[in-house]
């Protein structure tokens, strides 16, 4: 039986078919040849005070069912991947608390799209609406080696959970529980207005329940800055990934870059809760190795700390440009976290 592979997260997702390789190719619109990566990242926020974010993990979507025995070449994960789950304050992390702490949180991502970038760079059908629903599930702990340190640190556990189908009944639908990562940052203040640090993420193939997501191992780096100017705050980012075949899968995965940028104003001290609230824009440029695929996607959203630690916030994220992209983004996301 023919093995189904799904474009999700920028990771490649691989489970039996329920359809013969004949009866899928003739169900999917046309067969699509890309590369994939995933898109995690990992942030924390100081428990009382509202200038500082939280852990969080990467998260993006995109869906493509191709089967058959000559599976894609996974180059890119589109429409989103790493860094679509910034937000305000996002590495505006702090070094001046003295002990550790846990800051979990759950994200939520839905998609829902029926275009495409082809190779000339204009968005085309692809058939029928492909959606994605995705939850990350985050437990970070943040620490120092000693009080005075000037640097700080995070290691977090996240999961991911997936659901996939389609409009049209014939493809199969996907779901499942994992893979496991770990996340580790790093990050010091060279002024009380700025942060700088540095991502390691290991994306492993442990998968909890429900189908694999991915047989892949990955490797994520990227580096951050974040600047707070009067009631501005700009952050940028850069990251790289770098993907080890696993089990079964075929082809050949080229690295990947992307880069990030996130402008937002601050209003301090709204209501008697002492909100601020932050509404924000960012842009988000992907690319593969050989830039034989890239895509660029806007996001426009709002962000709510409150004085207790709390955070919450939604976007909406979509795509405005790409070349050989399988799929551009149409999708919201809703995050929220809270301390221990």
């Amino acid at each position: 039986m023919a093995d189904k592979e799904l474009q999700y997260l920028g990771m490649r997702l691989i489970q039996p078919c329920k359809l013969s390789s004949e009866e899928a190719r003739q169900a999917m619109p046309a067969p699509i040849r890309v590369r994939a990566v995933r898109s995690l990242a990992t942030t924390v926020q100081r428990p009382i005070k509202v200038n500082f974010p939280k852990p969080l993990r990467a998260a993006s979507l995109a869906v493509a069912c191709l089967i058959g025995t000559n599976l894609a070449q996974a180059d890119i994960g589109l429409p989103v991947l790493n860094g679509q789950q910034y937000r305000p304050h996002y590495w505006d992390l702090p070094t001046d608390f003295k002990s550790s702490f846990m800051f979990p949180g759950q994200m939520v991502f839905y998609n829902a799209t029926d275009t495409k970038f082809d190779a000339h760079g204009n968005k085309v059908d692809i058939g029928s609406t492909q959606y994605a629903t995705v939850g990350l599930t985050a437990i970070p702990n943040v620490f120092k080696f000693k009080d005075a340190d000037n640097w700080a640190y995070a290691f977090g556990i996240d999961l991911l959970e997936v659901r996939m189908s389609s409009g049209d009944p014939d493809q199969a639908s996907f779901s499942g529980v994992g893979n496991v990562m770990a996340d580790f940052i790093a990050w010091t203040k060279p002024d009380a207005n700025s942060t700088v640090g540095y991502n390691v993420i290991l994306g492993t193939p442990v998968n909890i329940a429900g189908d694999d997501i991915t047989r892949n191992t990955d490797l994520y780096l990227r580096g951050f800055y974040s600047r707070n100017i009067n009631n501005f705050n700009l952050e940028a980012a850069a990251g790289y990934q770098h993907s080890w075949k696993g089990s079964g899968v075929e082809g050949d995965i080229e690295d990947n870059y992307n880069v990030n940028l996130r402008v937002a104003y601050d209003f301090n001290n709204v209501s008697d809760r002492k909100l601020r609230i932050s509404p924000y824009i960012g842009v988000d440029h992907m690319w593969t190795q050989d830039n034989g695929q890239n895509l660029t996607n806007m996001n426009y959203g709002v962000q709510f700390a409150h004085a207790s630690g709390m955070t919450w916030g939604m976007s909406y994220i979509g795509s405005v440009r790409g070349k050989n992209a399988p799929f551009s983004a149409n999708m919201l996301q809703a995050q929220l976290w809270f301390p221990w």
